[in-house]
């Protein structure tokens, strides 16, 4: 079977919930040849089945080939960042280089990251970017994160505003225009919400 179709048939077992057929799917794609995309198939599904350390380390062996990745140095630098080591900014503006998006995570981590270091105005340039390059996105999780940007600017209203007024176009069977803000902004089951809203008060990690 061909390297791609192992790399394929990881993300597909991993998006149907079988990590551990992906996972051996994903070793199989890294056994057959140790590129940087396969290594960042394995990274992925080790991400998913919670084995943090696993995922870092194939998001680094990734980089080792090809350090120019902007999706590795993404996933690298928002797992990094996750567990709070400040050296993930590097990793996540090196991934934004020349206007590339990967995930609006990175803004948002990048937005955290300096903010911490006590650099509110570069936090805010990141907050700001992605609550407009979010609120223009089709998905979901780049919604989320336009509207964690804004709370994290203090304008929490605009981020329920935003929910209220896209999520019923773009998803409508997710339940009524005042459970999706009240979720999105409120609850602690989503995506960590809770974490990433504690980290962008200025929360330590």
């Amino acid at each position: 079977m061909p390297l791609t179709a192992y790399g394929a048939l990881a993300y597909r077992l991993a998006s149907l919930g079988s990590l551990p057929a992906a996972h051996e799917a994903a070793e199989r794609a890294v056994d057959a040849n140790p590129s940087s995309d396969s290594y960042r198939v394995f990274g992925w599904v080790c991400y998913l089945k919670g084995a943090l350390d696993d995922a870092l380390t194939a998001f680094r062996a990734g980089l080792a080939i090809e350090p120019d990745d902007a999706t590795l140095l993404a996933n690298a630098g928002e797992l990094l960042a996750f567990r709070g080591d400040a050296t993930a900014l590097g990793l996540l503006e090196r991934s934004m280089v020349g206007g590339r998006v990967t995930t609006l995570w990175s803004w948002i981590y990048a937005g955290v990251l300096h903010r911490q270091a006590g650099d509110e105005a570069a936090a805010r340039r990141y907050f700001v970017e992605c609550a407009e390059r979010g609120a223009e996105s089709a998905t979901f999780s780049d919604l989320e994160c336009a509207g964690i940007a804004l709370v994290a600017l203090g304008e929490r209203q605009r981020a329920i505003s935003l929910v209220r007024n896209a999520l019923p176009r773009r998803y409508p069977t997710f339940g009524s225009p005042d459970e999706r803000a009240y979720a999105f902004l409120h609850s602690d089951e989503m995506d960590g919400l809770d974490e990433i809203q504690r980290l962008v008060a200025g929360a330590p990690l």
